[in-house]
C-alpha cells in the first residue's frame, strides 16, 4: 500500500485478516493452558507439561456394516444388573422373616431310669409385629420394582447411545474419505498454483494470502474431522470392550 502496489481496500483487509488472526491464536493459547492444566488434575502433579509434536492419526477399530451391540456388556448396564441383583436378594431375605416356620424334632429319653420314652416335637412358629415386617418387605418390594425400571432404562438408554455413535462413527468417516481423496489434493494444487501465480505476478498479495488462508482451512477441516472421529471411536471402545 505504501509503494502505491495496493489499494487501500486490500491493506484493510490484510490489517484484518491478521487482527483475527492474533485474536484465534490467543484463544488456543488459553485453551492449551485449560487443557495443560486438565491433565495436572488428572495426573496429580504440578509439573510443567511439554507436549510432544507428532503427527494426529485416525484411530483405528474393526466394526462391521451393521454390528450387534451386546447391551448387557455395556458397563453401566451391568452395574444396574448388580443393583437389581442386590436389590432382589434383599427382598427375598426380608420376605423370608414374614414366613412362618416349622420345625421337627426326636427325643428319646428314661425317667425314674425307665427308659422307652421316645417321641417327636412339631411346631409352628409365627414372626412377631407383623406390621412392621410387612412395612420393609413392601420398601424391599418397591426397592426391586425401582431398580428393575432403572435398569430397562439403562438398556434402553444404552442401546440407543450405541446407534447414535455409529451414525456419527459412519458419517464422519465418510467426511475424512473424501477429504482424502478429493479435498487435501485439491487443498496441495490450490496452493502451489497460487504460489506460482504470485511469482509470475498473475495474482496480488491479497490474492494469493486468501488462496493459501483457503488451503490452510481444508486441512483445519480435516484435523478437525480426525478428532472429532477419534472421540467416537474412544466411546465405542468404551461401550464395546468390556
Amino acid at each position: 500500500y505504501e509503494t502505491g502496489e495496493s489499494n487501500l481496500l486490500s491493506s484493510a483487509m490484510l490489517t484484518s485478516e491478521y487482527q483475527r488472526m492474533v485474536i484465534e491464536k490467543n484463544l488456543h493459547e488459553v485453551h492449551l493452558n485449560s487443557l495443560e492444566n486438565d491433565i495436572r488434575t488428572i495426573v496429580n502433579t504440578d509439573s510443567i507439561i511439554i507436549p510432544v509434536e507428532t503427527k494426529l492419526t485416525k484411530l483405528e477399530i474393526d466394526l462391521p456394516d451393521k454390528p450387534e451391540f451386546k447391551i448387557d456388556s455395556v458397563p453401566d448396564v451391568k452395574a444396574m444388573q448388580k443393583y437389581v441383583a442386590v436389590a432382589d436378594r434383599n427382598y427375598r431375605l426380608v420376605k423370608s422373616q414374614m414366613s412362618p416356620s416349622f420345625r421337627a424334632g426326636y427325643y428319646n429319653q428314661e425317667i425314674d431310669l425307665i427308659p422307652g420314652y421316645q417321641g417327636v416335637n412339631v411346631g409352628l412358629s409365627f414372626p412377631l409385629l407383623f406390621m412392621p415386617q410387612k412395612g420393609r418387605k413392601q420398601a424391599a418390594q418397591l426397592d426391586l420394582f425401582m431398580a428393575e425400571n432403572q435398569y430397562e432404562y439403562q438398556k434402553i438408554n444404552a442401546k440407543l447411545q450405541l446407534e447414535k455413535l455409529f451414525q456419527q462413527y459412519e458419517q464422519l468417516k465418510a467426511n475424512i474419505e473424501y477429504h482424502e481423496e478429493e479435498r487435501l489434493s485439491n487443498a496441495l494444487m490450490i496452493e502451489d498454483n497460487a504460489n506460482i501465480l504470485y511469482e509470475e505476478g498473475e495474482i496480488g498479495y491479497i490474492e494469493f494470502t486468501q488462496n493459501l488462508k483457503t488451503s490452510r482451512q481444508i486441512r483445519e477441516d480435516y484435523l478437525n474431522l480426525i478428532r472429532e472421529y477419534n472421540l467416537i471411536v474412544i466411546e465405542l471402545f468404551y461401550y464395546l470392550e468390556n
